[in-house]
């Protein structure tokens, strides 16, 4: 869920929320100077620049602390936020796509409906309803789009919203959303750390302790 919300408020790609560290968080916002692929591990951002990605949400940032914190691994700063079975590697990002599809389901959503949904989809969303209330070079910096045509073609999406008439920033149009959500609670580190080694972990093969901790 934090994953997804994070996703929500600030538009960033699952990779870009995989690699996150410790050392990323800021007190109102986010460095986003990194990405994760399994196969070249930790690298520069898609579009090779950092970027700082505000985020006016305490709550928000108080929980990546804190979920930082139960990083069993003794890295300080360059521990891994969503930290996975073993060091140096965090969750594979389908464990958030897993979450979204699961929480649409609970909802009431058939599973096959579910399934059109992408996590990709918290960037167009972000982006569209961003773009009603932020001029695009202020929304570029905050997507790392690299040119504007991309930003137009993750933005050009209608809001059905009758009366809509302003968004005026990411606190008036997420805050009731982010006010609204259950209490992120990592002190049942047991609970916590089954998650990881159930359904919450990498199953592509790519690792071999994933076949051993099962």
């Amino acid at each position: 869920m934090l994953a997804n919300v994070v996703a929500m408020c600030k538009g960033m790609r699952a990779a870009e929320i995989a690699s996150l560290q410790y050392k990323d968080l800021g007190e109102n916002c986010i460095y986003v100077r990194h990405s994760w692929n399994a196969k070249d591990g930790l690298k520069t951002t898609k579009n090779k620049e950092n970027r700082i990605a505000l985020l006016s949400f305490p709550s928000i940032i108080n929980a990546l602390k804190r979920l930082a914190e139960q990083n069993p691994y003794n890295q300080g700063l360059e521990g891994f936020i969503f930290f996975a079975t073993i060091p140096d590697k965090p969750l594979e990002t389908k464990v958030f796509l897993k979450g979204l599809r699961n929480a649409l389901e609970k909802i009431g959503m058939s599973k096959d409906t579910a399934s059109n949904y992408t996590f990709h989809a918290w960037r167009h969303y972000f982006s569209t309803y961003m773009k009603v209330s932020v001029n695009d070079k202020i929304l570029q910096q905050q997507t790392g789009h690299k040119t504007i045509e991309m930003l137009e073609h993750y933005s050009a999406h209608k809001i059905n919203t009758d009366d809509l008439k302003l968004i005026n920033a990411q606190q008036q149009e997420f805050g009731a959303i982010v006010n609204s959500l259950p209490k992120f609670d990592f002190s049942d580190k047991q609970k916590l750390y089954e998650n990881i080694k159930t359904g919450y972990m990498d199953k592509s093969g790519l690792y071999a302790h994933s076949r051993q901790d099962r």
